[in-house]
């Protein structure tokens, strides 16, 4: 009877998440502290930077994989495809990684450019590993984390404070550990003969992965782009890591769509499941509402508790950011079914309107508010963002437009159907 429960694709996702959050917790306290409010900000400044390139460089590889495993006969043949294109990925940007440590001299810029191409095969490879075996992806995430918990335990007690090399050093260790135990724990080898139908295929990958691709530069700029113009701004980086510590706290929020995400991502490789997505949408709002209130009311506690008295000034960021952050869970789930069906058009006016209205917002609030005006523009581009999402999945599925605000009685068998059998 346990072990039929904890096999179930939803509880092991958020019995993973819940590790995730308390592992998580552990280090962002660790990093914080341990960087400070200066170097918390540099090191924001250049991680949102790394995000950026690493969904330029993926050239959306990874997210077309849903779509052709669904369409696909050969589905082995397609796996070696995929992780062929990785491996050629990476090493091609690792040379790249050497070109620029032989051109600039810069060990600085040298740790940047090889995490980048390290995380890189790392989110392809998370999430090929999410589509084939969730549950083995989930013991992997948890692993990795634990890793990455001592890796900050050990700087915080024995490395000299405030020092970004030390925590890209334990990125670059965290990532390569991923990548070893996703090869090992799915048994995944590199099908060289393989090399001349993954050349055959490859165009058709990056045709369909150039809008997801986009859509997701689209959502990282909604994201992060807000602390690189808070430095184009000039505004000091202490006041980038109040800001940075308070958007990191805030994201907790989306812990458990994560993981309902991520079952979505299994179901609609195969179908396009509305029922389930309905679903998810009914739970997590009601969490992410529940968790809203705790940090709302609680925040200031939290972060003193978290990162000590230098961070308080985080909680006005907190206060501002967070009404958006409910909404932006619709577009969490509902973007896995326009993933899985190649239907990225969508997806990508949405987030690009977003964006445009972010950088306007920012480019407009910044010089007067500093860092309450990026929150500001966060805030009003998350509630478009996850409401225009939740618009058309309603009209296109002939939904209520209260779908998902209320618990129906025959939902509630379905609820007891997910989580206990």
């Amino acid at each position: 009877m346990i072990g039929t429960y904890f096999k179930n694709s939803y509880v092991n996702s958020l019995i993973t998440k819940a590790f995730v959050v308390l592992i998580g917790v552990f280090n962002s306290m660790l990093m914080t502290r341990y960087l400070g409010p200066a170097a918390k900000g540099e090191f924001a400044y250049w991680f949102n930077i790394v995000g950026i390139f690493i969904l330029i460089l993926n050239l959306g590889v990874y997210q077309t994989y849903p779509m052709f495993k669904r369409q696909s006969s050969d589905k082995t043949g397609l796996l070696h495809s995929y992780l062929l294109i990785s491996i050629a990925q990476f090493i091609i940007y690792f040379c790249i990684c050497g070109l620029i440590y032989f051109i600039t001299g810069s060990i600085f810029y040298f740790m940047i450019a090889g995490i980048t191409c390290l995380m890189i095969l790392s989110r392809q490879l998370v999430f090929i590993s999410l589509v084939e075996n969730i549950r083995k992806k989930n013991f992997i995430e948890k692993t990795e984390m634990v890793i990455f918990l001592f890796l900050l335990i050990f700087l915080y007690l024995f490395c000299p404070r405030q020092n970004m090399n030390f925590v890209f050093i334990a990125l670059f260790v965290r990532y390569s550990s991923q990548v070893i135990m996703i090869f090992y724990k799915f048994r995944f080898r590199i099908a060289i003969k393989q090399w001349y139908s993954t050349l055959i295929l490859l165009p058709r990958i990056l045709k369909f992965g150039f809008f997801p691709m986009l859509t997701s530069l689209m959502i990282i700029l909604n994201y992060k782009l807000d602390v690189i113009m808070l430095k184009q701004f000039d505004i000091s980086l202490k006041n980038i890591g109040y800001y940075a510590a308070g958007v990191g706290l805030v994201e907790m929020v989306w812990i458990i769509p994560d993981a309902f995400k991520e079952v979505l991502f299994t179901k609609t490789a195969k179908k396009d499941s509305i029922p389930d997505i309905v679903f998810s949408l009914k739970i997590n709002f009601y969490i992410s509402l529940l968790i809203f209130i705790i940090i709302l009311l609680f925040g200031d506690i939290i972060i003193e508790f978290l990162y000590g008295v230098a961070f308080l000034p985080s909680y006005d960021v907190i206060k501002l950011i967070i009404v958006g952050v409910i909404p932006m869970t619709f577009y969490k789930l509902i973007n896995t079914l326009y993933v899985a069906k190649g239907k990225m058009k969508l997806s990508f006016m949405i987030l690009t309107l977003a964006g445009i209205i972010n950088i306007v917002v920012n480019l407009i609030f910044i010089p007067i508010y500093g860092i309450n005006g990026a929150a500001v523009a966060s805030l009003i581009s998350y509630f478009f963002c996850g409401m225009a999402f939740y618009c058309f999945f309603v009209k296109d599925n002939k939904l209520s437009g209260l779908e998902a605000f209320y618990i129906k009685k025959a939902e509630i068998l379905f609820l007891k159907e997910k989580f206990f059998k």
